[in-house]
Order: structure tokens, then sequence, then C-alpha cells
């Protein structure tokens, strides 16, 4: 539903500052709480990896899953990076990410620094 002739309605979220705590006053992450930011760029997928799963496994964190989605809805946008909670836990076992057609590659990654963002490129 739109206001008056030529208004819009429109919303931008991402990590302005990035502490992996997206979301300003309505934060409520708590800093005994960490988390990885993860950039996908494709190759032989879609430049921002449209379609890319990732399952992350850590300490007190089992199979926490993300898809990449194009982001945004009606005159919206998103911050591409997607960033994974990791609640208490201060480690991450492993990385799998699961790249789209057609490469539909998999790659794991282990000994991830948390805390951080990382650029991971289809191999």
């Amino acid at each position: 539903m739109t206001g008056p002739e030529g208004w819009r309605r429109g919303l931008a979220v991402g990590d302005y500052d990035s502490d992996g705590r997206a979301g300003g006053r309505q934060n409520n992450a708590g800093a005994a709480n960490h988390w990885l930011g993860l950039k996908l760029l494709g190759t032989q997928t879609s430049r921002h990896a449209i379609g890319a799963r990732n399952c992350l496994v850590g300490p007190g964190v089992c199979g926490a899953r993300g898809l990449k989605n194009a982001g945004g809805r009606y005159l919206s946008c998103y911050d591409p990076s997607e960033i994974l909670g990791l609640g208490p836990a201060k480690k991450v076992d492993w990385l799998e990410i699961r790249w789209p057609a057609p490469g539909q590659q998999v790659d794991r990654y282990t000994d991830l620094a948390v805390e951080r963002y990382m650029e991971i490129m289809e191999r």
C-alpha cells in the first residue's frame, strides 16, 4: 500500500559497522554471542552465488544453515553478506558450501576464525 501520490516505502538492512550485529537499536545479540560473516562469490553460477547453501558446525552449533537469496523486496535491499550466528561457541569445526547449478560443487572449510567476514569464491 502506498501513501499520497508518488510516495513509496522501502527498507535497507545491513551491518553498517561490520561488527556482526545488524539491527541497530533492536539488536540484542549481546557481546557473549559470536558470529561468522560470509560473502559468497560465484564463478560458474551467478556472481552473487544466488541459491548457494551453507552449513556450519561447531561446539554447540549443530548444522546452522543458510540459503543465499537475491535479497530485498519492493523498493528494499539487504546486505548481500550472510551473518551466521554461533551463540556462545567461539570456534567453527567446519563450514560447507553447496554451490548451485551449473557447478554444483561442494566445498568444505575448517579452522575458521570467528567474528569476522570471509570472502569465499566458488572454485
